[in-house]
């Protein structure tokens, strides 16, 4: 069963519940690029043309847990009209269960944004009816992209992209909450908890065990690679912000530099739409990359929210 969620239009019209305070769109952190950030479309839009700016926002219904997206075309494509967006996300809602995708077309791949437009469809899609073990999860999604593959007359190589998911069980409101995470390839989960600091820096961790690095066309990807790279298990706890994004986001996301103190500062509470697309769109040196994220914010405890900013 699938499950909208409410946009915040619709429940300030409503005024069913006081309406959290939107911050200013502002450039918190990071720095302009040397490079050129002149933009030039595609010739057309079309779902092998995906816009340059996809973002959703609101809260799930029937909880207070809120939920923003976004994913944006990277500076090295913005200036090329041949280059578009590659990254993908989706998410579903069954009964108490949040399921979350995101994926990163392979850059070298000619058709990788279908490749990560269908793997992000297929896995909520699965994980929504049932499906939870990540192996068969992999195998049927790169089944999907080879069909599409097939449909349109290309390799199956050529739409090749990573997938991260995560699913959530949402519980009672004092309880934990458990995720659990499978990834193909370099995108990432990791959980934040606003007010924790550790060594004077934001309390990001990742939920799965670090990896090697990899060069950008050596990523293990689907539909070639089937079986999940990595897989692990988090708790959240009120307040905890979950976080699910591709490398464009992740590979510059470290506790101690300005993007983990960023994003830690942005994000104590659930920022406007406006705001959140800013954060993700962050400038640094090296980041030209496509960036998406999928940011899960679990309520803090009544009275718990003036503990933001200082040390537990």
């Amino acid at each position: 069963m699938w499950s909208p969620v409410r946009s915040k239009q619709t429940q300030e019209a409503g005024g069913s519940r006081a309406a959290r305070p939107f911050g200013p769109m502002q450039r918190l952190f990071g720095r302009p690029h040397s490079i050129s950030t002149e933009v030039v479309l595609p010739e057309r839009s079309a779902a092998a043309t995906p816009a340059s700016i996809q973002a959703d926002y609101g809260t799930i219904v029937g909880t207070d847990v809120e939920l923003r997206a976004a994913s944006v075309r990277g500076l090295s494509h913005r200036a090329d009209p041949g280059h578009v967006r590659q990254d993908s996300y989706a998410w579903a809602t069954s009964d108490d269960r949040l399921f979350v995708a995101v994926a990163d077309g392979v850059g070298s791949a000619s058709h990788s944004q279908i490749g990560a437009w269908t793997a992000t469809r297929a896995a909520v899609e699965l994980l929504s009816s049932g499906l939870g073990d990540p192996r068969t999860l992999g195998r049927v999604v790169a089944a999907r992209i080879g069909a599409t593959a097939r449909d349109l007359g290309l390799n199956p190589a050529a739409l090749a992209t990573t997938l991260t998911v995560a699913m959530v069980r949402i519980g009672d409101a004092d309880a934990p909450w458990r995720v659990a995470v499978a990834e193909w390839g370099d995108s990432r989960a990791s959980v934040f908890t606003p007010g924790e600091v550790v060594e004077g820096h934001p309390a990001w961790r990742r939920v799965t065990a670090e990896t090697a690095a990899v060069l950008a066309n050596d990523v293990p990807a689907l539909p070639l690679h089937v079986e999940p790279t990595a897989r692990g298990t988090a708790m959240l706890v009120p307040g905890d912000v979950l976080l699910v994004a591709t490398d464009g986001i992740d590979a510059h996301l470290r506790a101690e530099n300005p993007v983990g103190h960023g994003l830690g500062h942005s994000w104590t509470r659930p920022p406007s739409i406006a705001q959140f697309l800013c954060d993700v769109d962050f400038e640094r040196v090296g980041a030209r990359d496509d960036r998406t994220a999928v940011a899960m914010f679990r309520p803090a405890r009544t009275g718990e929210s003036d503990l933001v900013g200082g040390e537990k």
